[in-house]
Formats: C-alpha cells, sequence, structure tokens
C-alpha cells in the first residue's frame, strides 16, 4: 500500500507479507518505508501546537527566571482558577501570589531547589485568588538552563476537591465512631 497526502504527494508505503512459519502457522511481516524527507512539520505549526497544549493542560504552570525570579509566562489554567488576568500575574515575582504565612517556607524550599536538592517535589501551598481566596495546590518544581537562563518551571496541581473528600472521610468516620459509642452506652 503506498500512503499519500490529500494533496497526492508521497509519504511512504506499507508492505505486508504473508509467510508460512514452518509448514505450522502464518506470520505476518510489516515494512513500513517512509520518505522522511516528504514529512514536514512547519516551525510555526509546531509553535501552535506547544502553545495548544500549554494552555489547554489540566495542570497550572507558570515559568519563571530563576535569578531575577519574575514570571515570564503562565499557562491559562492559572489565570482562571486564580481569577486573574494573565497580565496581573506576568511580570510579578513567583512567590507574590502565594499565601503569606506559606510564603518564608516556600522561598526556603525553592533556594533548595537551586541547589539541586529534589525534597521540592510535591510540596503544598496555598496561592490567592483575585478576591483574596485560598487554592490548595501540591507542587512540582523543575530548575534547567534555557539558552544561557536558569529557568524554573513550577507545575501546579489543584487540590481543592482532595482536601473535601479528606475532610468528607474525617467527619464520617466521626459520626461512625460517635453512633457506634452511643449504641455502646445505650
Amino acid at each position: 500500500f503506498k500512503k499519500n497526502r490529500i494533496d497526492g504527494s508521497f509519504v511512504g508505503k506499507i508492505i505486508i507479507n504473508r509467510i508460512n512459519v514452518n509448514g505450522k502457522g502464518r506470520a505476518f511481516v510489516f515494512i513500513i518505508d517512509i520518505d522522511v524527507s516528504q514529512i514536514s512539520f512547519d516551525k510555526k505549526n509546531e509553535e501552535n501546537l506547544n502553545e495548544f497544549i500549554f494552555n489547554n493542560i489540566d495542570q497550572c504552570i507558570i515559568v519563571f527566571n530563576s535569578e531575577s525570579e519574575i514570571i515570564l509566562n503562565i499557562n491559562n489554567k492559572l489565570s482562571s482558577i486564580l481569577n486573574k488576568n494573565r497580565s496581573e500575574i506576568i511580570g510579578s515575582f513567583h512567590w507574590s501570589h502565594v499565601y503569606a504565612p506559606d510564603m518564608h517556607r516556600y522561598i526556603n524550599k525553592f533556594n533548595e531547589s537551586l541547589e539541586g536538592d529534589d525534597l521540592f517535589r510535591l510540596y503544598e501551598l496555598y496561592l490567592i485568588t483575585s478576591e483574596g481566596y485560598r487554592v490548595p495546590f501540591n507542587i512540582d518544581i523543575k530548575t534547567s538552563f534555557f539558552g544561557s537562563s536558569l529557568i524554573t518551571i513550577i507545575i501546579l496541581y489543584e487540590i481543592t476537591s482532595n482536601i473535601k473528600i479528606e475532610e468528607r472521610r474525617k467527619l464520617l468516620a466521626t459520626a461512625v465512631e460517635q453512633s457506634a459509642e452511643s449504641v455502646i452506652y445505650y
């Protein structure tokens, strides 16, 4: 079979051979011959795809310069959860959206991550929305060079639903414990 694009240009071919194996059975052999020079994905499409993935991933993402600590980019999910415009977040310090009581611990953990300490992974903290509400996150951090700049990427996993489930579990456990006590005393 030949594989062509919609415009008719050749991409490659697939060859399927059926052979007998010692007269007991058949095996199929697939040979795929693709002309890689005919496959093109131009730079603009790649940039659009990267932007699409960045803005549609289910986690929140913050990208900032590790030396200046200024946020360079965020994805739409973070903007939506914090109810802040991208312009309110991009250009600010990465720690300026952290709930004040968590700030000192967060900055210490961030500094440890710059030293190569991997203890920062899935660390819990709260960020503040535009209305002043606290939103809980588990965060994962990765620091790496991009060209000559040291860049940090923080992936934030919003855990509000996990916390609510845990609260309900504790409430149910308390109710079960109290009902068991009332049965014993009755």
